[in-house]
């Protein structure tokens, strides 16, 4: 994951990271902050998560290069099952399958984020998808129509960030040694939607 910020400030109404759900579509804009609340979370869940950037990845390659990040996170370096992962041969969705199998047998709680899942094309995420069932998937995403097309496929709703409130604004300003009114910082809020 990436370092999150130093002083991290939540949002407001701020999910959890750890929900029931095995597929999640966390939407929001760019500067939203999707990425600090993933790695923040991610240092308080009690699954074994794993960040991956699969905006400049060909939809096809995403499976096979989260196998290989992800395998040694869950996987006994000893483990039989970690040849039959990493076997060459296999493709990257069957891999995954094998992973995932592995996963489920041994009750691992697994968790990857998949950040910008927007530039990935919906078929592929799908594909995805699809080839898990014990490995939860956080997707991290601007809003547009890949996400609405993946939501509406699988029946998943897309949750979204609201941003910081007035107080929390106020005392970002302070600890960077800005000054404002309240006025001020509510009309900042207003402005930026709380980003």
């Amino acid at each position: 994951f990436p370092a999150p910020p130093a002083v991290y400030r939540p949002q407001r109404n701020e999910p959890s990271l750890d929900q029931p759900e095995r597929v999640r579509i966390i939407c929001a804009f760019s500067g939203s902050g999707k990425t600090s609340w993933a790695s923040e979370s991610a240092m308080h869940s009690t699954s074994t998560c794993a960040y991956y950037d699969v905006g400049d990845l060909p939809g096809p390659a995403i499976a096979s290069s989260l196998v290989r990040e992800l395998a040694p996170l869950v996987l006994d370096a000893e483990s039989p099952e970690i040849r039959k992962v990493l076997a060459l041969g296999s493709t990257g969705n069957e891999s995954l399958q094998v992973l995932d199998e592995y996963i489920g047998r041994h009750n691992i709680p697994a968790l990857v984020v998949l950040d910008n899942a927007h530039r990935v094309p919906s078929e592929s995420l799908r594909t995805l998808i699809e080839s898990t069932r014990n490995l939860k998937l956080v997707l991290l995403s601007h809003p547009g129509p890949t996400m609405h097309e993946i939501a509406a496929l699988l029946g998943l709703t897309q949750e979204t960030l609201l941003g910081w409130d007035v107080d929390s604004i106020a005392a970002e300003a302070q600890h960077l040694g800005v000054q404002g009114s309240a006025g001020t910082f509510k009309n900042l809020n207003a402005l930026t939607a709380g980003m």
